[in-house]
């Protein structure tokens, strides 16, 4: 089975019960965290983040068929087809069997059809479905916390079932979509840390896909601990750097007792940060994009001790270049030797930033920095100048895309991969 991450296709939620109070408690809750309805028949109910643009459901007088997660579907020109999928189910000649064998990624299907539910997940089960079987009802959905908030009573493993929750590697991602996490970290160093701890959840032949953004060699083991402290949660000791039992227990496990001002928190969240959500460049003229330019410019300068674009490296500069050249050779070896296919990509920016680039700092401090760790000769999408992606309407800024900008790359991707 072909595998690999999908970087942002569809989020949302299933709720199953035959319990009308319990549909209705989630359903308030579902709508305070921007979820909206988009169908509900036959004690199933879908709900999908207000900024998604598919919906994650398709139905007809027949039956209906519903997906979450992050996934793609290898038997049309559109992967994110439902009613293709949908017809395919019902298909004497394909049905279920032939559908997962062309759904990649990581999700959870539910398919009803003569009043009858069938709920299947990804081949590798990652993608996590709580349930409850009472003498007041059933639920299903994704969320223990939804579960939890129905049932009325207290849950334990012998009662509360899952089918392979994520493996921890935040909230409730999974594998597969962690490759995009992996993708999201700032470090190399942690990046393949991930890699090694979701590896038995991936299946021979996976792409693993190693993004390579403007200055991403320069950057290695910055002093601050807090920058760390994320990946206690889920990493082995060994794989955190400088790891300290004493850091674990005041910012992880007790941070209210070491750090009583953050209770304040507890009563009053901060503003959850929604600019990835955005379809549209708030900066709307070039003059603001240079401006923003110019700040990440300043940042890169003052954080690395260089001048860009033409940096004259310190002793310190150069060390941690080879130190992150070296685990990305690492990383590749890894991969080719566990039968997976690793991909470098090389990230577009905006047009403005670019430009502040010249082909000198690119050929010597991206990709002959690649070539060097590059041993196993994996192949290299290059998209930093790329036209198609460079649009300033297709971020949030001058440097980081927004949903409409990370959709159109990763149909790129997919199509890119799937024809490899």
């Amino acid at each position: 089975m072909l595998t690999l991450e999908i970087i942002l296709i569809d989020m949302g939620k299933l709720l199953f019960t035959n319990n009308q109070d319990w549909e209705n408690i989630l359903r308030g809750i579902y709508s305070k965290n921007e979820l909206n309805k988009n169908y509900s028949s036959n004690g199933l109910t879908c709900y999908a983040k207000r900024y998604v643009d598919s919906e994650n459901c398709y139905f007809d007088n027949d039956g209906v068929v519903a997906i979450i997660g992050t996934w793609a579907y290898l038997n049309d020109d559109n992967p994110f087809n439902l009613n293709v999928i949908y017809q395919d189910l019902k298909s004497e000649d394909k049905g279920v069997d032939y559908v997962r064998k062309h759904l990649i990624g990581s999700y959870a299907l539910a398919y009803i059809q003569d009043n009858k539910l069938r709920i299947f997940v990804d081949e590798c089960h990652t993608y996590a479905l709580y349930y409850y079987i009472g003498r007041e009802g059933v639920v299903v959905t994704n969320t223990y916390y939804h579960v939890e908030k129905v049932s009325k009573q207290e849950f334990d493993e012998t009662v509360f079932a899952t089918m392979l929750a994520s493996v921890g590697l935040c909230s409730n991602r999974t594998p597969f979509k962690n490759i995009y996490r992996l993708l999201e970290n700032e470090y190399i160093e942690y990046d393949f840390a991930i890699l090694r701890k979701i590896i038995p959840y991936l299946a021979p032949g996976a792409f693993v896909i190693i993004p390579v953004c403007l200055l991403t060699f320069f950057l290695y083991r910055q002093k601050p601990r807090s920058i760390h402290a994320k990946y206690y949660t889920f990493l082995p000791k060994k794989d955190i750097v400088d790891y300290n039992k004493k850091e674990e227990f005041k910012l992880i496990k007790f941070p209210l007792f070491f750090n009583p001002r953050l209770l304040r928190f507890v009563f009053r969240d901060i503003k959850k940060d929604t600019r990835l959500e955005l379809t549209e460049n708030p900066m709307k003229d070039a003059v603001t994009l240079e401006k923003d330019v110019d700040f990440w410019i300043n940042c890169w300068n003052s954080e690395f001790d260089i001048t860009l674009p033409t940096p004259i490296l310190s002793q310190e500069n150069e060390y941690e270049i080879q130190q992150n050249i070296k685990i990305l050779k690492e990383m590749l070896i890894y991969c080719t030797l566990r039968r997976l296919k690793p991909v470098i990509a090389i990230l577009p920016v905006t047009e403005h930033l670019s430009s502040r680039f010249t082909e000198y700092f690119i050929q010597t401090h991206i990709f002959h920095y690649i070539n060097e760790a590059n041993v196993v000769e994996a192949p290299m999408l290059n998209y930093l100048k790329d036209e198609r992606f460079t649009s300033p309407e297709l971020y949030i800024n001058s440097f980081f895309m927004n949903k409409r900008g990370r959709k159109k790359i990763t149909m790129e991707i997919i199509g890119k991969l799937i024809k490899a």
